[in-house]
């Protein structure tokens, strides 16, 4: 018995001990639960002002623009007296509204708020003021950051109580403005563009809409010619698409716009651009060049990162970094925009056929010409005609059916076969009252010509009949 005596006692005390262990457990206070900063959700706010050491920022949602894009308002504290208005990150906006809806109190520390000088909210690290759409507002001061615990201390609305935020989410409001700008730095569209001109200093070109989105290019001191509305797209769609890999701070612009190093000035390559703006109207909207120019001017490569090249851009104060793979589209010449010929190699056809509209109630009036060797059956000024028909430039292949083409009935339909070939069919559609009309192509897409062939068809035709 003496031998299971300590055992016993063991036993007595572990009991003894586990059941005060129960009952101090069961008796405390119940744990701090984490609550959310603030009641709102991201989707309600539309205006966040942001202060912190590396300048003052506005974030608002845009209402003038069709989905409410967010843009960001800047006064730089190293440019005095210097405000922008740039469009925003949408991702960084979004993360930005997504961490105020869910930023939640880790700990409370005091509610009088006696000792605020030692949690640095005397001097903030930021300052967070938002407001939602329905004028509901809230105030977040963060104060210093404790690196060991990963927390901030913070102040909310009006309250002087002191709490801590996770660090790693709350770190965003202490962000430079530079992290919110969006790096898309080129904003057109085809249809808001009058004209557009690319000056290099090896040559340069022009091109000028001629409506409806349709444009001419001129260049080495040529006439206009029509442009080919895939290769125009092509070089819009391109600058469209220019995204900055980096954006340099105001500090450090200034030297660098200065310094040759950047191939600024003069550019190496100015791209001009006249816009067109939208002017509402209580009856519609109409639309009008705009009074001022857009341009983006590029520089030379960076120094030891060589595929990065200096640019800037009218709409902007900021000097960007972009990859040169981004500007390959500027590399065509003028003579590359050239449009695309309607009928090809007109020295090589043999056979050419035109089937017009009836005269009155009588058939279809068919007009056909037969080259053996050099000489036409239609005369010696078929060969010119010829020329001029086989001229035309088709400026696009369009999705429209049939009857919007006024290609159901069509108006004259042109056939013709180099040697031995199988004859290449064209229809020509009617006339509707605009400066382009519609043809179905042998492949069956439709394409868009100048209204004046319809015209030399129709003299063609008096001509022979």
């Amino acid at each position: 018995m003496k031998d299971f005596l300590p055992t016993i006692i063991a036993l007595i005390l572990l009991t003894i001990l586990g059941s005060g262990y129960v009952y101090l457990s069961t008796t405390k206070e119940p744990l701090f639960v984490a609550k959310n900063l603030f009641k709102v959700k991201a989707s309600e706010i539309n205006k966040i002002l942001i202060t912190n050491k590396n300048g003052v920022y506005t974030l608002f949602k845009d209402e003038n623009t069709f989905d409410d894009n967010w843009k960001i308002k800047l006064n730089l504290l190293s440019k005095e007296n210097s405000t922008f208005t740039l469009p925003a990150n949408l991702i960084k906006s979004g993360d930005l509204i997504n961490i105020l809806e869910s930023l939640k109190t880790v700990q409370v520390l005091e509610k009088n708020g006696e000792n605020v000088s030692e949690y640095g909210l005397s001097t903030p690290s930021a300052t967070v003021k938002w407001q939602s759409k329905e004028g509901t507002k809230g105030k977040l001061i963060l104060g210093n950051a404790n690196e060991f615990a990963s927390i901030f201390y913070c102040q909310t609305n009006n309250s002087a109580t002191v709490k801590t935020v996770s660090q790693g989410p709350a770190f965003i409001f202490t962000e430079s403005p530079m992290a919110f700008i969006d790096r898309n730095i080129v904003d057109l569209e085809l249809e808001n563009i009058a004209s557009l001109t690319v000056d290099r200093k090896k040559d340069s070109f022009h091109m000028q809409n001629t409506g409806t989105s349709l444009f001419s290019v001129s260049y080495d001191n040529q006439p206009p010619c029509p442009a080919h509305p895939p290769a125009v797209k092509y070089l819009i769609d391109q600058l469209s698409l220019i995204k900055a890999d980096a954006i340099l701070e105001p500090s450090a612009n200034q030297t660098l716009i200065n310094a040759s190093s950047t191939g600024l000035s003069p550019p190496v390559i100015l791209i001009t651009i006249e816009k067109t703006i939208n002017v509402n109207t209580p009856s519609k909207i109409t639309k009008k060049s705009a009074p001022r120019n857009f341009w983006l001017k590029i520089g030379s490569r960076v120094k030891d990162e060589e595929d990065l090249l200096y640019v800037m851009v009218s709409t902007s104060p900021f000097l960007y970094k972009v990859r040169a793979e981004q500007l390959l589209a500027l590399a065509s010449t003028g003579s590359e925009y050239k449009s695309t010929t309607l009928f090809s190699m007109p020295g090589l056809i043999y056979d050419f056929f035109i089937v017009t509209k009836p005269l009155k109630n009588g058939p279809p009036l068919k007009i056909q010409g037969n080259r053996k060797g050099d000489k036409w059956s239609l005369g010696t000024d078929f060969q010119k005609k010829l020329k001029e028909l086989t001229a035309f430039k088709f400026y696009s292949k369009l999705p429209v059916s049939m009857e919007e083409a006024g290609l159901k009935p069509f108006a004259y339909s042109i056939a013709y076969s180099y040697n031995i070939n199988p004859l290449n069919n064209y229809y020509i559609g009617q006339d509707r009252g605009k400066d382009l009309i519609y043809v179905l192509l042998p492949d069956q897409s439709v394409a868009a010509v100048d209204k004046y062939c319809l015209k030399l068809f129709s003299d063609f035709c008096k001509e022979n009949r």
